[in-house]
C-alpha cells in the first residue's frame, strides 16, 4: 500500500506536469505556425475593382473589424453555423460580396451580417485572390488569408486565432460595503 501511495503522489508531482509541458508545446507550436501562414497578404479594398461606392460601404462594414469575406455566392448552411458560432465575438463581421442576394434584405444590428451587391463583376489582378471564395481581412483592413475552397474548419481555426479579444478594463471599481 505504501508503494502504491508512493507511485501517485510521484505520478501528481512529476507525470502532471511533464505531461502538461507537452501538451502545451505542441499547441504553442501549432500557433506559431499557423502565424507564420496568417501573414498581411495585401489590403483587401484595394485589392479588387470595387467602385467608390462599394469601397466605402465595404469600409463601413470592415473598418475595425475582423471580416469573414465570401466572394460570388449567397450564404450555406455551413456559413450560416460559422456565423453562428462568431456572431458574438469580439470585432467579428461577415461580409457577402454578391450579385443577386436572397437574403440581403434581411438586416439586423445585433446579427454581423451585412451584404454587398457589386455592380460590376469583381476581379483581381493578383491570380490568388482572383480564385478566392473566402477571405479573412483583419481590423486594418489587411487580407490574412485567401480560400479557393470551403475549408470550413481551416476557416474556424484561422479566424481563432485572427479575431483579437476584448480588451480587459483598466479600472474597475469596487463596491463599498456598508457599515
Amino acid at each position: 500500500m505504501k508503494v502504491i501511495r508512493t507511485i501517485v503522489i510521484l505520478l501528481v508531482l512529476f507525470g502532471l506536469p511533464i505531461g502538461s509541458w507537452v501538451f502545451l508545446k505542441g499547441g504553442l507550436e501549432w500557433r506559431k505556425e499557423k502565424l507564420k501562414v496568417l501573414t498581411e497578404k495585401g489590403r483587401f479594398i484595394s485589392s479588387y475593382n470595387f467602385t467608390n461606392q462599394e469601397k466605402d460601404q465595404l469600409f463601413k462594414y470592415t473598418a475595425s473589424r475582423t471580416a469573414l469575406v465570401k466572394l460570388g455566392n449567397d450564404m450555406t448552411a455551413d456559413d450560416h453555423a460559422i456565423l453562428d458560432q462568431f456572431k458574438k465575438a469580439y470585432t467579428f463581421m461577415f461580409v457577402v460580396i454578391a450579385d443577386d442576394p436572397s437574403d440581403g434584405d434581411y438586416y439586423s444590428s445585433k446579427i454581423p451580417l451585412r451584404y454587398v451587391e457589386p455592380t460590376q463583376t469583381i476581379s483581381s489582378d493578383n491570380f490568388e485572390l482572383s480564385k478566392a471564395r473566402y477571405l479573412i481581412v483583419d481590423t486594418n483592413g489587411m487580407i490574412r488569408q485567401v480560400y479557393a475552397d470551403n475549408d470550413y474548419k481551416e476557416i474556424v481555426e484561422d479566424l481563432t486565432i485572427v479575431l483579437p479579444r476584448k480588451p480587459k478594463k483598466d479600472i474597475e471599481m469596487q463596491d463599498k460595503k456598508s457599515g
